[in-house]
């Protein structure tokens, strides 16, 4: 295998790195020692990460005596290679990727590999690789390895508790406050089951270890649940973390593109447009889009998300997320997990939603939306592109322009930008959701999710205040006296505008979601907007 995998890169002198991922006691360094038995002739370089102050990982490796002579280990403590020494990281890749071999013109090692800690975000990993050019140059990704524990898959999937209340800082011990700070910034608050779909969906080879100690119920909904998060990952089932070497050194299979688009959700909405049937009805799985071109009421969106989810809000600011329903008599989180599993257990098994909300009296900002278990988060950190200013509209007749208005209605898609009515025109502006879950009563979620649309009264109730505010803004800018100058009349005419006493809409009253972004005040300040895909 060894000799015909390097064959096979000799074009590409980079050096390629497998990246393992995964839970704390999935079996990684396991995994590491079996690569490290059975590797033949490969030149392995090692790098392992651990966030305590002593690298447990990296003394078993030496004791164990698979490093040999010639080939080296690097370990890095105290902290995350996917936050606080991700930096680091980056360093020793490059200077193990310039040490050469000592009696030939090649480099001293085949392959590198990098056993990452518990909480490590593979994505965060990859972004640092992809935005380094001196790195791309030395360097490529070749494999990402997600080992999941088979055993206790649907209890970790299930989990309301954070990195940080599982115990996975324990022993942290880093040298100063501001790195601890960074380090519980960055991933500590996340909850398991966020870190757990994250190092899913952001695979090439997904073991599922410990499958000799899971029962074959489980073992089978570990499986196709990660088979539905991931398409595009190689699934292995594993004792011991005995996997092929085949799939998990020398693949060439990482693609920094079709990884980040290959989880199952992103595949569904790219599905849903096509007419295929993406349902693996079989075995109970199913997923289906929720695509509506009405806005949600923001109160009854907002109870609908607290009533069947542990639901967070998303700072677009700071990126925390903010505790929903703190206040009810179910004080405690496993309370209001219970309650949530319950309260959602009439649509089917939940596992994964992922989209955007159009929320009527927000009609500017994207509500973003990811959910998985029974933890759900809803921020704001884009703008709809119908509500970018002229400026930032690519020409007519462009390829630029058909893909600026790929998710308008067809009937705006050839409108000039003065031509679209500001009160009734569309745009991109939709709810578009991805459910992904077993044995879904779709019709039932779909029914619960149209009640929560504006009415038809409500919708017309609020174009009616937005062409007021249209028309009150018009005339404010007429009454100006214009000087010839371009420069000072627009200051006039924004200086009347603001002028102008607020009117509230009539959803404002009764909207309990956290303030999204004004993006308007950010345009003043950036020359480059952030816009929905």
């Amino acid at each position: 295998m060894a000799a015909m995998e390097l064959e096979a890169n000799k074009k590409d002198d980079r050096l390629p790195v497998t990246i393992l991922s995964g839970f704390l006691g999935a079996g990684k360094t396991t995994l590491l020692k079996h690569m490290l038995t059975n590797r033949g002739g490969v030149r392995v370089a090692l790098l392992v990460n651990d966030v305590g102050a002593v690298n447990l990982d990296e003394k078993l490796i030496k004791e164990s005596r698979l490093v040999r002579a010639n080939e080296k280990l690097v370990e890095l403590t105290n902290g995350c290679i996917c936050c606080t020494r991700r930096d680091d990281l980056l360093r020793e890749v490059k200077e193990l990727s310039e040490l050469r071999h000592e009696t030939e013109d090649k480099r001293r090692f085949d392959c590198l590999v990098v056993e990452s800690t518990g909480v490590s975000d593979p994505r965060s990993v990859a972004q640092a690789f992809a935005t380094d050019e001196d790195l791309a140059t030395r360097a490529r990704l070749d494999t990402l390895v997600t080992v999941v524990d088979a055993s206790a898959f649907s209890e970790n999937f299930s989990s309301v508790n954070t990195a940080m209340e599982a115990g996975m800082h324990d022993g942290h011990d880093h040298s100063t406050k501001e790195e601890e700070e960074a380090c519980e910034d960055a991933v500590m608050s996340e909850n398991v089951v966020d870190l757990l779909v994250s190092q899913v969906e952001f695979a090439d080879t997904i073991l599922l270890n410990k499958s000799d100690l899971a029962t074959p119920a489980r073992l089978k909904q570990a499986r196709i649940t990660c088979e539905k998060l991931n398409p595009r990952a190689t699934v292995l089932e594993t004792t011991n973390s005995a996997a092929p070497l085949d799939q998990l050194l020398l693949t060439n299979r990482f693609d920094f593109e079709a990884t980040s688009t290959a989880a199952g959700w992103v595949q569904s909405l790219k599905q849903a447009g096509s007419g295929r049937d993406t349902t693996l009805g079989g075995i109970g799985f199913q997923n289906f889009v929720y695509k509506k071109r009405t806005p949600f009421h923001p109160k009854r969106l907002h109870d609908f998300l607290a009533e069947h989810f542990v639901f967070y809000e998303v700072s677009s600011s700071t990126g925390e997320s903010s505790e929903e329903g703190s206040a009810d008599p179910e004080k405690t989180l496993e309370q209001r997990r219970a309650r949530a599993a319950k309260n959602s257990k009439k649509f089917g098994t939940l596992l994964r939603s992922k989209g955007w909300f159009w929320i009527g009296n927000r009609p500017v900002g994207i509500g973003e939306w990811s959910q998985a278990g029974v933890i759900g988060r809803l921020g704001c950190n884009a703008q709809w592109r119908i509500t970018a200013p002229e400026e930032y509209w690519p020409e007519q007749g462009t390829p630029e322009r058909a893909k600026f208005v790929e998710d308008f209605p067809d009937d705006e898609k050839d409108e000039d930008y003065e031509d679209l009515d500001q009160v009734t025109a569309i745009g991109d502006r939709r709810n578009e959701i991805v459910f992904i879950g077993i044995d879904l009563e779709r019709d039932k979620l779909e029914k619960a999710l149209d009640a929560c649309l504006l009415t038809t009264q409500e919708w017309m109730q609020h174009q009616q205040w937005h062409q007021a505010q249209v028309d009150r803004i018009e005339a404010a800018e007429a009454k100006v006296k214009l000087t010839g100058d371009a420069d000072v009349d627009a200051e006039a005419k924004r200086a009347a505008v603001e002028a102008l006493p607020e009117v509230p809409a009539p959803l404002d009253g009764v909207d309990p979601f956290e303030p999204w972004p004004d993006f308007e005040d950010e345009e003043e300040d950036d020359e480059e907007m952030e816009m929905g895909d």
